[in-house]
Formats: C-alpha cells, sequence, structure tokens
C-alpha cells in the first residue's frame, strides 16, 4: 500500500500549494454581422506590454467564451475563425467583466478560381491531432460507431477500432472507455451520434496519457454554457435484414451553481449474420479431410443506456463533477445454426452435422467518477479523479451437435451445455497539475493509481466435455502505479512537447484447473518527444518519438470458451504478458492542410488474435497470444480544403508494409512470418444543398487493400455511404437519412495459408443498413450541454475481441 500512500502525500502537497492574489473574469460573445453567433471561434489574451501570451479559448455553441483565473492589467484580446476578418483590441482589467460583443466579418476568399466564403471545415488538424466536427451534419443520426467508421483515419475490422493498424483507445471527454473490443462497439452502437460535438484523433498522445493507450480517439459532447433548460426526444429506424429502433431522450438545466443532465436511450436490435467456411486438414504433408460449413446467426436483444452528470461552481476557483453511467443488456440471445460437411482429401463426401446453439447472456456495467477541479491562480490548476467500475457478464450456451453420415442418415448426437460468468471491480485514482510558465512553457505533472479484480468461471454442466476442455475459476488481481511529467514550449518558429511516464505494475493470476499461472512485477519507462519547426509562412517540419506498452484485456486472460460448433471455439488465453512498442516518424505540413507523416513502428510481443487449426485433433481455435515481434514502414498523406463554397472535401490515405512474425504453435512451433504491402484510404464529402443551409449531405468512400489481422488476410473491401441532413422548425427539427455500404461490398473472404494452416470464410453481417431519424429539440434548444459518458482505462481491457 506504499503506493497509495505516496498519491495521498502528492495531493496533499498540491491542495496545501496556493496563492492569493486577486483574480477576475472576463465573459463575451462573438457574432457574424448578421447577429449569428459563431462556434469555435478563437480567442487569445497577451500581456499589453510585450504581447506574450496569456490564455486562450474558443466560443461554445451560442458564441460565448470566458476567461477566469485573471490578474488585473493591461491585454490586448484577439478573436479569429476561418474565413472571418480578425479583431483586436487593447483592455483594461480591474474587475469581473463583460466584454462588448465582439462582431467578425465575412470575407471572401480566392481557392483556385472559386470564391469561397467563411464556413468552419469539417476536418481541420492543430497541435498534435486531427479535429474532425461532427455537429451539424448528417451523420450525427448514425450510432457513435457508425460516425466513427466514416471518420478519416479510423479502420473498423470486426470488433476492433484502428488508426494507421495500431491499437487505438476511445476516451470521451478527456476520459477513457474501460470496455473491451466486442463490448465497446456493443456500446458505440447504442450511443446516439447526435450527442458528439467533434471527435479528435491523438497522433502523439503525451505521457499524461496512459502508457498502454496507442492512438486515442476522444470523442467530445456538448457542454453547458447558458442558464436555463432544455430537451430532446429522438427516434431511430433501421432496416437491414431485421428492423432495429432505437428512442432516447435527453435533458439539461443550468443555474449559477448547478449545470445537471440526464439522458436515456432504450435499443431494440436484432442482427443477422452469414459466415461461409472451409478448412483444408493435413497428415505430415499430405492432404487429410476437407470440411465446409455454413453458419447462420441472429442477435437479439434490448439495451437501456442512463447517465447523468452533475456540475457544481463552489466558487470562482473550485468545481466538483459528479457522473454516472449504467449499461444493461438484461436478455441478450444469440442463436446459430451451423451446417457442416466432411470429405476425403479427393472431396469425396464422408458425412456431415447440424450445430444448433443458443446462448443466453446478461450484462451489466456501473460506472461511477468524482473529479475536483481548482484553479489555484492564472498559472496554476490541481484536478483530482476517482473512479469506480463495476462489470459482470453471465453466460448459459446451449449447443446440441446431430451428426448423419453421407447419405443424411443420423448416426450420433452431443449435448454441450456450459455456464460462464465474469465479475470485474476496477477502482482509479489520479490527480493532475498544471503550471503554466507563460514565455516559459507549460508544465504538468500527476500520478495514478489503479487496482483491478477480476473473477471468472468456465463449467460444462452437461453429460459432453469436449476434449482439453476443464471447469476452471480464474482470478486475476492487477495494480498499477504512474506517475508522469510532461512540458511543452512554443517559440516563434519552434515547438516542443516531451515528457516521461513510469509505470510500476504487479499482476497475479490464479487457475483452479492450472495453479498459480501469469505472476508478473515490472517497472517500464515511457518518454515521448515531438519538436516542430515552422520553415515559412507555409511550410512546418516536425519529428516524433513515443514508447510504450499493450497489456492483455482481462476478457482474454479467463478461461471461458465459445464454441461455434464442437469444432471451432474462442478461448481465453491467462498466459499473456506486456507487449512493448516504439514508434518514431516525420511529419511535414504544407499551407496548413497538406500534410504528410513518414513513420516506423515496431512492437515486440504483439498481442493479437490468432486462428490456429489442430490437424491431429481437427478442431479450429482463436485466441489472443503474444507475437514475436510486428512491425510497419507507412507514408500517410492527408489533405482537406473547400472545392466550392458549398462543398467541403476531406482525403487520408496511408501506404504502408506490414510485418509480422509468430509462433505457429500448431505446426511444430516454427517461427512463421507474413507480410504484405496495403493501401488504407478514405475521401469524405460534405455538401450544402440550400441557401439556407437547412439542406446538407455526405458521401464517403473508403477503400482497404492488404491487410493481416492476426494471421487472416484480408484484400479489396470496399464501402461507400451517402446521407441526407433537413433541418425544419427554425432548427427545433431535424430529419436525418443514412445509407451505409450501398454497394454491399464491405465484406470480403479472408484466409489462412501458410505451412500446414489452410483455412478461410466470408463473414456477411448486416452492413448495408438504412436509418432514419427525427430529433425534436424543446425548452431553450440553443443550450450547450454537459453531456459526457462516464469512462474509465481499464474498463477498455475488461474483454476480449470475439469473432463470432
Amino acid at each position: 500500500m506504499s503506493h497509495v500512500k505516496l498519491i495521498l502525500i502528492t495531493l496533499i502537497l498540491f491542495l496545501s500549494y496556493n496563492t492569493y492574489a486577486q483574480e477576475i473574469k472576463l465573459n463575451g460573445r462573438v457574432v457574424d454581422a448578421a447577429q449569428k453567433p459563431i462556434f469555435f471561434a478563437n480567442l487569445v489574451l497577451l500581456n499589453q506590454k510585450d504581447s506574450v501570451f496569456v490564455k486562450g479559448t474558443s466560443t461554445d455553441e451560442d458564441g460565448t467564451y470566458s476567461f477566469n483565473s485573471l490578474k488585473p492589467g493591461n491585454y490586448i484580446i484577439k478573436a479569429s475563425f476561418i474565413g472571418y476578418t480578425s479583431y483586436s483590441q487593447a483592455i483594461t482589467l480591474e474587475q469581473d467583466t463583460e466584454f462588448t460583443e465582439i462582431i467578425l466579418h465575412e470575407k471572401a476568399q480566392e481557392l483556385e478560381g472559386v470564391v469561397v466564403s467563411g464556413d468552419r471545415p469539417i476536418l481541420e488538424k492543430t497541435a498534435g491531432k486531427l479535429v474532425f466536427h461532427v455537429a451539424n451534419t448528417s451523420l450525427s443520426a448514425l450510432s457513435s460507431y457508425e460516425i466513427l467508421q466514416q471518420t478519416p483515419g479510423v479502420l473498423t475490422i470486426g470488433n476492433s477500432i484502428s488508426i494507421k493498424n495500431s491499437k487505438t483507445t476511445v476516451y470521451i471527454n478527456n476520459r477513457r472507455v474501460y470496455l473491451d473490443d466486442a463490448e465497446l462497439k456493443s456500446f458505440l452502437e447504442s450511443y446516439s451520434g447526435s450527442n458528439i460535438s467533434d471527435i479528435e484523433i491523438i497522433l502523439n498522445p503525451s505521457a499524461k496519457y496512459d502508457a498502454d493507450g496507442g492512438y486515442i480517439l476522444n470523442i467530445h459532447t456538448k457542454k453547458a454554457v447558458s442558464v436555463g433548460y432544455k430537451g430532446s426526444v429522438e427516434g431511430t429506424y433501421k432496416q437491414g435484414v431485421f428492423s432495429k429502433y432505437e428512442l432516447g431522450t435527453d435533458h439539461y438545466y443550468k443555474n449559477n451553481f448547478l449545470d445537471i443532465y440526464a439522458g436515456y436511450t432504450l435499443n431494440q436490435h436484432k442482427w443477422y449474420k452469414e459466415d461461409q467456411g472451409y478448412i483444408q486438414f493435413f497428415d505430415d504433408q499430405q492432404l487429410d479431410d476437407y470440411w465446409t460449413w455454413d453458419l447462420y446467426k441472429t442477435t437479439k436483444y434490448t439495451s437501456h443506456h442512463i447517465n447523468t452528470v452533475f456540475d457544481f461552481t463552489l466558487d470562482d476557483k473550485n468545481y466538483l463533477s459528479v457522473s454516472t453511467n449504467l449499461n444493461l443488456y438484461p436478455n441478450r440471445a444469440m442463436a446459430n445454426d451451423v451446417k457442416t460437411k466432411t470429405y476425403t482429401s479427393a472431396k469425396e463426401e464422408t458425412g456431415r452435422n447440424n450445430a444448433i446453439g443458443d446462448v443466453e447472456n446478461e450484462n451489466t456495467n456501473i460506472a461511477l467518477n468524482a473529479t475536483y477541479t481548482r484553479e489555484i491562480n492564472a498559472q496554476n490548476s490541481l484536478s483530482l479523479q476517482a473512479n469506480y467500475v463495476y462489470y459482470h457478464d453471465a453466460a448459459a450456451q446451449l449447443l446440441t451437435t446431430t451428426y448423419f453420415d453421407a447419405n443424411g442418415d443420423f448416426e450420433d448426437e452431443n449435448i454441450l451445455e456450459t455456464d460462464a460468468d465474469q465479475s470485474n471491480s476496477i477502482f482509479t485514482a489520479q490527480g493532475d497539475y498544471s503550471v503554466n510558465l507563460q514565455n516559459e512553457g507549460m508544465l504538468e505533472f500527476g500520478a495514478k493509481y489503479a487496482t483491478i479484480d477480476s473473477e471468472s468461471e468456465m463449467l460444462y454442466v452437461g453429460q459432453f466435455t469436449p476434449d482439453n476442455a476443464m471447469d476452471d475459476h480464474f482470478n486475476y488481481q492487477e495494480d498499477n502505479l504512474a506517475i508522469y511529467a510532461n512540458y511543452s514550449k512554443d517559440w516563434e518558429k519552434w515547438s516542443l512537447q516531451t515528457g516521461l511516464r513510469g509505470e510500476s505494475t504487479s499482476t497475479t493470476g490464479i487457475s483452479q484447473a492450472q495453479g498459480e499461472i501469469n505472476g508478473q512485477d515490472y517497472l517500464e519507462v515511457f518518454p515521448n518527444f515531438a519538436l516542430q519547426r515552422q520553415l515559412g509562412k507555409n511550410h512546418k517540419l516536425g519529428v516524433y518519438y513515443k514508447r510504450g506498452i499493450n497489456r492483455p484485456r482481462y476478457q482474454s486472460l479467463n478461461p471461458y470458451r465459445y464454441y461455434v460448433n464442437e469444432y471451432n471455439f474462442i478461448s481465453g488465453n491467462p498466459n499473456l504478458t506486456r507487449a512493448i512498442e516504439n514508434r518514431v516518424g516525420i511529419d511535414y505540413t504544407f499551407k496548413g492542410s497538406f500534410i504528410f507523416d513518414v513513420y516506423y513502428q515496431h512492437i515486440k510481443g504483439d498481442l493479437n488474435g490468432f486462428s490456429f487449426q489442430d490437424n491431429q485433433n481437427k478442431f479450429l481455435y482463436n485466441a489472443y497470444f503474444n507475437a514475436e515481434q510486428f512491425y510497419q514502414y507507412s507514408f500517410d498523406f492527408i489533405h482537406y480544403r473547400y472545392l466550392t463554397k458549398n462543398w467541403f472535401v476531406s482525403l487520408y490515405s496511408s501506404t504502408y508494409y506490414y510485418f509480422i512474425e509468430f509462433e505457429a504453435i500448431e505446426s511444430s512451433n516454427a517461427v512463421e512470418s507474413l507480410d504484405t504491402f496495403g493501401f488504407f484510404g478514405k475521401l469524405n464529402n460534405w455538401y450544402t444543398l440550400s441557401k439556407d443551409r437547412s439542406w446538407t449531405a455526405t458521401v464517403n468512400f473508403e477503400l482497404l487493400t492488404g491487410f493481416y489481422f492476426g494471421n487472416y488476410y484480408l484484400n479489396n473491401r470496399f464501402r461507400t455511404s451517402i446521407g441526407v441532413r433537413k433541418t425544419i422548425l427554425k432548427g427545433r427539427g431535424e430529419f436525418n437519412l443514412n445509407l451505409s455500404d450501398l454497394f454491399n461490398s464491405m465484406n470480403v473472404p479472408v484466409k489462412i495459408d501458410y505451412l500446414n494452416q489452410y483455412n478461410g470464410y466470408t463473414a456477411r453481417p448486416e452492413t448495408r443498413i438504412l436509418s432514419l431519424s427525427f430529433k425534436y429539440n424543446f425548452g431553450n434548444f440553443n443550450l450547450k450541454d454537459n453531456q459526457r459518458e462516464l469512462d474509465l482505462k481499464e474498463q477498455e481491457r475488461l474483454h476480449e475481441e470475439k469473432q463470432l
């Protein structure tokens, strides 16, 4: 417990530090010539004497802004927004001030012969990140997961979300989501995209972020500014193979002391999936049996999502936020029908079997957060945060397999029954302290402690138990202490961001069947560095380096097995250990919107999902394993611009060489390597179709060629998605119509082909989905809201990706 004492002492020292100088506020509003508020305008305060930067902020949806914890004195306030003339004014502050309304005037800009008038870009690059502005586009009618699928640079395969072919962590309002791939996908599919304002793609996270975060997707929802009440109701109908329904309501109230948000979403979904697969078994180097199968699967569930946020303004310097998030899946049911045919090596049929599987699942996820923030003075701030997550998942599976001979006559029947249960409790506490050194830069440092207790059980309760399977109870304990320091500074032509994070980790895993396994104690240090140089008005060159860690998710460690049929299952692997990542690159930006990035990434012990066929016992299994190594060389290009006044386009492309080396455990433990050249590209188009901007549309394209996920190879996947948005009733009503995967071209074959491993399948889940939604806003609907989803880091690791 010395770790906990160290954190408590550190936090007490933070709290004991204070400065009692007089501090004041500056509030105001930015509008255009028609008195319409300008959202996301940039404002900065400079010292009037030497023009040194003091503070910066941006406006909210109603055009308002606020500077807090200012000292009396003489300043220069500057306001700017793309497509508008800039504003600058000298001011003297002696007390809390409501500044005169700032009016920005639209300017015309020539872009290669096209006259463009000012509008906020849909995509833009800021320091170290891409920002994708989602609000007020047709995408806002989609689920959060569907929006991520259309976010530039984001790749989704199966249940996984990745950026630059690498692990990606999802944050919501700067707090990490603690769910595994499958549960995260399910959660984001149920979380309405109408709540999203922006999505940040953080390409080089600082030491403040957890070392095992990889790239960061930070989803921003809206924040309250104006006093009053507003609410909304929303309904969505989706049609694929089956119909799906979503209903939601959000409510917001704010006064000068309390800011409240409460939201509820109900989802009734039914999904359909088909698989066609094959496997060629071997007897040493000779061909053996050949099997084919057809899988028909339906998944049906009702889910409830409840989120509340209470923000308290205790005084001008002290703020408290308490958030709760409850996700319930009380009756998720999966039904599988797998028809298998068996053949000799000469393709003569020898028999067939039919496996009927039913899984009944209940899932509960509760997340609580309390955050205290103190603005000590104009240069120093303190944040203390505590999180608690409780996760419970229970699944009962009944699998009946009937065997027939080649003539279709009955031979035998097996009934497999399993009960599985997993409970996880996660507690984290962290403190962050920032010091604005003014013209000497910004210093941040802090500490975080996390403890995780996971218990899982797998019981075979029927008369039949497959070979190499047994009852097991697995208990996993992990404790992690992290401390970090981060420094950043901007000069006239140079900018620097560098940091160091240390993490001490202790893990213990105890299996009833295998005894104590996976006990680890280690200390790792993670530096990061980014340096940029302005080479002129239109040129910027940068270099960066980052070291990180990937830890196994809790679900991937437990003994649970999901059986597709008796010969095809997904399981956990309690022997997983950490993977260490190093990434280095050079980036170049031309005129702010032509972005080039060349980088190298290497991961020792890469955690990846692999499928192996056991040729002797004739079955196929999938689990996570530590690869020997993974590396890639990549050249990425991003460009965005207005082609016309009403047409904004963005292009993302990545050309890469991908290499993975792993132990082929069903091929005499040989070390096998797989590699490929590949390309991933997205072309996104946003259109304004009417003068009053009440009609907007999107047309997006995606192409993926040459890609390995685990040891499966995928090639030539293409997707086209379109959407239309119409606002009515002076903005109170909003219709959205979207069609994803227009040509139904997302589902392509994948295969394994090396040594004595030869199998593959074509998965055909519902990807061409037509969705229609309507949202109605009532009350003072121009309020910005404080809605945000509660999340935690370790919660993301609760489960493992399931290829169902």
